[in-house]
């Protein structure tokens, strides 16, 4: 303990943190002799999903997976132990859960009613609930992890309008599912869906879209048209940065009240700007120490869970140290 010179106590004092975006210095190359084409994603962990012509694979698992026809990579969601896609144009549901440390795969194939577009992938007590969302459509499907489980559906809901996106709140206990109606729906991670009511969604119009979620400190960032707001409770904070409409943007969590935003995938390497959480203020911008290895700049996309970002083919993970 500290004291003054006039002997009171004057308590820690502790080093600041930095946050950095650091590249992932060792991104794997091929699947089974394919040369992997694309980084779709990665898992909530951080490890990356990797495609290839013929393949998709989490991080440096042992067991690969053979793309179905007409895959769509946009739909791919995973974690260590389990692929999901939807293939056939988006009428089939093909889910892969690994067995025996990893090394091999059970394959089970569900027909969709209609067309989905994204998934998502929920853990709850030894189980994992799926997200299916499409235009007018949303189910859950429970996934227990043993090899040869039953998989069922837990829970289905026609909706309105056409699909937004999916956010994964920070808790960890749901998933946020959003549609261009204003239609708000929350899964929890037993797979029930929740309805919520259509606000801040409802004044959302054509390019609204939920951005990041977190319903334990009732913090949420949205964009209407070109503009991002924060709202923390009952308290809404306008953002001052510009964002086309159909520009990517993926939220980052960081440490002592900060979000970290990239926005859009125009520059070589990506550049976050940093918002505080209970203000809204726009802080600075962090920029990575460098670029990943062996990625390929011309392919345009961005995706992100929690800490980690994949970017035009590059993986960033978002750390924090003490500062020298």
């Amino acid at each position: 303990m500290k004291r003054t010179t006039s002997g009171e106590s004057a308590g820690f004092f502790s080093k600041p943190t930095v946050t950095e975006l650091k590249p992932l210095p060792t991104p794997r190359e091929h699947i089974h002799n394919e040369k992997i084409e694309k980084v779709v994603g990665s898992t909530h962990s951080g490890e990356p999903i990797y495609t290839s012509k013929s393949f998709v694979v989490v991080g440096n698992a042992p067991a690969f997976v053979t793309l179905p026809y007409k895959p769509s990579l946009n739909s791919i969601s995973a974690d260590p132990d389990m692929i999901v896609m939807v293939a056939h144009a988006g009428l089939k549901l093909f889910i892969y859960k690994s067995f025996n440390f990893g090394a091999g795969l059970t394959e089970t194939a569900f027909d969709l009613p209609s067309v989905a577009l994204e998934t998502a992938l929920l853990s709850n007590d030894g189980q994992r609930t799926l997200i299916v969302a499409g235009d007018q459509m949303l189910q859950t499907v429970s996934v227990p992890m043993r090899p040869w489980a039953e998989i069922k559906a837990t829970d289905v809901r026609q909706t309105e309008g056409a699909f937004s996106n999916i956010v994964y709140d920070n808790s960890n206990k749901c998933c946020h599912v959003i549609y261009r109606s204003g239609e708000w729906l929350q899964v929890l991670a037993d797979g029930q869906i929740v309805e919520r009511l259509p606000l801040p969604m409802v004044k959302m119009g054509t390019y609204g879209r939920l951005l990041a979620a977190d319903i334990m400190r009732g913090i949420f960032l949205y964009q209407t048209g070109t503009s991002l707001t924060l709202s923390h409770g009952v308290v809404e904070f306008p953002i001052g940065i510009y964002v086309n409409e159909e520009e990517r943007v993926v939220a980052l969590w960081g440490k002592s009240g900060f979000l970290h935003l990239q926005i859009g995938t125009a520059d070589v390497v990506p550049a976050l700007n940093t918002l505080h959480m209970h203000t809204g203020t726009v802080v600075d911008t962090i920029f990575p120490t460098g670029v990943a290895p062996g990625t390929t700049r011309e392919v345009g996309d961005m995706a992100g869970t929690d800490k980690t970002l994949v970017y035009n083919n590059g993986i960033y993970v978002l750390t924090d140290r003490e500062a020298d």
